[in-house]
């Protein structure tokens, strides 16, 4: 836990250094996400900065190598409370937000006022329904590749539908955006053995893919 608070702190020092050097015009605010942004960096993460600016310029995200380390910089307009309350699945990684810069006090209260709205039972209810429908989603793209004869990319959509459930399980019953926390929910519901197996094991009909991706995937949604 200490060499985790710090890294973390060496990261957070980086990222002041890193925005003293380049500048960006029309800051609101700056804040490290991931594991830097839980407290719980290693010598194996890298720097997650957002940046929000004031216009309507398009986002971008680029990698930025400073110091001897990748600053995974990412760049777009602050966000208003509509945009959060409409879509708040979209903003949960507001929930694991560490503060590197913010001139003029806005953030900090905005953010926890964001995040109370997500805890709310109103913000629960919309950010699961919101969460299932992804799913949803993917699972109806593999069943039309399916039907359609492009197995590959029926396997590519149910993938993405089967870490979609994955992520929800692990926020809404661990409470938790970790990387560590979705890949010990991945080894715990045996899909570690990759690609090939899941692909050979799922794919070999239609009705194997509704049974094993799909009600697999409601079953982690529910909890069951």
């Amino acid at each position: 836990m200490e060499q985790s608070r710090d890294v973390t702190d060496f990261f957070v020092s980086l990222a002041r250094e890193f925005l003293d050097k380049v500048p960006l015009t029309n800051l609101v605010c700056a804040y490290a996400g991931g594991s830097v942004g839980r407290g719980e960096a290693d010598a194996y993460s890298d720097l997650d900065l957002h940046i929000f600016v004031e216009g309507e310029d398009d986002p971008s995200c680029e990698n930025r190598l400073f110091r001897g380390h990748v600053i995974q910089l990412q760049v777009q307009s602050a966000p208003t409370d509509e945009e959060v309350y409409e879509n708040p699945w979209a903003w949960r990684y507001l929930k694991e937000a560490k503060i590197i810069l913010d001139p003029e006090d806005r953030f900090i209260s905005w953010m926890n006022d964001m995040c109370n709205y997500m805890d709310s039972p109103a913000g629960k209810a919309k950010m699961f329904a919101q969460a299932k429908a992804e799913v949803d989603s993917f699972h109806e793209e593999a069943q039309a590749a399916l039907m359609e004869g492009f197995p590959y990319s029926a396997y590519l959509a149910a993938w993405a539908g089967w870490i979609g459930a994955l992520q929800m399980s692990a926020f809404f019953q661990g409470h938790s955006l970790s990387d560590a926390q979705l890949y010990q929910l991945v080894q715990k519901t045996g899909r570690s053995e990759g690609m090939g197996g899941f692909f050979q094991e799922t794919y070999r009909s239609n009705q194997d893919v509704m049974r094993s991706c799909y009600w697999r995937t409601i079953g982690l949604i529910y909890g069951q």
